[in-house]
């Protein structure tokens, strides 16, 4: 009975041009995928990635590994979109230790979990996040804001609009770290290896390097330097820049 009001409450807002989506986007659940991890001793990160669950592939080492090699060796605060998994956080809390960590993630049962999973450390705040802001950040007050593997299939005016957030955030000689697909390393053959893809995802969104480029002119930010890394069926593109 439950299924069948769902059914035809969705049958109706569809009407209005509404749709009926779970908060997050994310693409698996805490409640699946940990137990599986416990069930074979190993931490949720090895779990996803030993099992390619998702698709996420074994690319979380290489990036955090390129990140320490460039960015200062010490950081006092941190934050980051779409913490998600915690699969960076992970990583990037123990090196760093910063005095906080700021989380906003749109999916409650992940942060849920990151509430339980690091319930003892008291320097992780976690925000209420409304897809596009960081409302509860304070202007200038984090030396390093970054998200991984957001901008990939936020739409491109959201992810400007992250940016500008990213930006108010980020402290004077601060840093701003993210991925997203570029407009020149899409081509014709890229779409069709997306399209053979065994995942079947359809959420790739390109933003055009010029608009990268430009945006990091206004606002007076150093290209530090960029690499590129495998996701999915094609590769993912890293910025980092320095607030000067």
């Amino acid at each position: 009975m439950i299924k069948l009001l769902k059914i035809l409450f969705k049958r109706y807002i569809n009407k209005f041009g509404f749709e009926l989506k779970p908060t997050g986007q994310g693409y698996f659940c805490p409640y699946t995928v940990v137990p599986l991890a416990k069930e074979k001793n190993m931490s949720l990160c090895e779990y996803l990635e030993t099992y390619n669950e998702g698709g996420v592939g074994k690319r979380r080492d290489y990036i955090v590994e390129k990140l320490f090699s460039i960015l200062p060796k010490s950081i006092s605060s941190i934050l980051e979109i779409g913490t998600g998994t915690g699969m960076y956080l992970e990583k990037l809390y123990p090196h760093y230790t910063p005095k906080k960590y700021e989380v906003y993630e749109t999916a409650l049962s992940w942060v849920q979990y990151l509430k339980e999973e690091y319930k003892d450390l008291k320097q992780i705040q976690y925000h209420s996040a409304d897809g596009k802001t960081l409302w509860q950040t304070k202007t200038e007050s984090i030396d390093l804001v970054t998200s991984h593997g957001v901008f990939v299939y936020l739409p491109l005016i959201s992810s400007v609009q992250y940016l500008d957030e990213m930006y108010r955030a980020c402290t004077k000689s601060g840093y701003i770290v993210f991925d997203c697909f570029t407009d020149e390393n899409f081509s014709l053959p890229t779409v069709n290896d997306w399209l053979k893809e065994e995942h079947e995802y359809r959420f790739p969104v390109l933003i055009p390097v010029k608009i990268i480029n430009a945006y990091a002119l206004k606002n007076n930010l150093e290209l530090v330097s960029k690499f590129e890394v495998n996701y999915h069926a094609s590769f993912s593109t890293y910025y980092i820049l320095k607030k000067l």
